[in-house]
């Protein structure tokens, strides 16, 4: 969000086009996981698209960004919902693909969801934190680090409620 305030021009444009991108980005991923199988294999391709999705987009961002910074911008908004797509449909299906893991548990659903909503806020200041303290490619690599060791978890996890 820090490095697209600035692509924008105005940190208006960067806070809208970040948060409307990725609430309908994740929303829709969230939507594809809805009735779809919660076999390991399906977990391991989605939460693979995830980390690749990051990956290229951490590496393309700064590049792009730079490549394009006097274009219009109208241009760089578009540019930045291109960028922001992708990372976004897929994030949207870590939380269900989660509660399909743990499904065995229901009565620990509502401390799930409290989970993610107290994460939610916290990450989003430890995040600004972090990039003040160590940069934005070392809070984005930290924050691709987290996604990581969350989808060994669920991964190992998905394994012992299959066999």
């Amino acid at each position: 969000m820090q490095r697209l305030m600035v692509f924008l021009g105005h940190p208006v444009y960067g806070l809208g086009v970040v948060l409307f991108t990725l609430l309908l980005s994740s929303g829709i991923g969230s939507m594809t996981v809805a009735g779809a199988s919660s076999a390991r294999d399906v977990i391991i391709r989605r939460v693979v698209g995830l980390l690749v999705t990051i990956i290229i987009v951490g590496v393309l961002t700064p590049f792009v960004t730079h490549a394009t910074r006097t274009a219009p911008t109208s241009g760089r908004i578009l540019l930045s919902v291109f960028l922001l797509t992708p990372p976004g449909f897929f994030m949207g299906m870590m939380f269900p693909l989660g509660l399909s893991v743990w499904r065995r548990y229901s009565e620990l659903l509502p401390f799930f969801w409290a989970a993610n909503g107290v994460t939610s806020v916290f990450a989003s200041v430890l995040g600004m934190a972090l990039s003040m303290e160590f940069g934005i490619a070392q809070t984005f690599a930290i924050g691709a680090l987290f996604y990581a060791v969350a989808a060994v978890t669920a991964t190992r996890r998905s394994l012992q409620t299959s066999t």
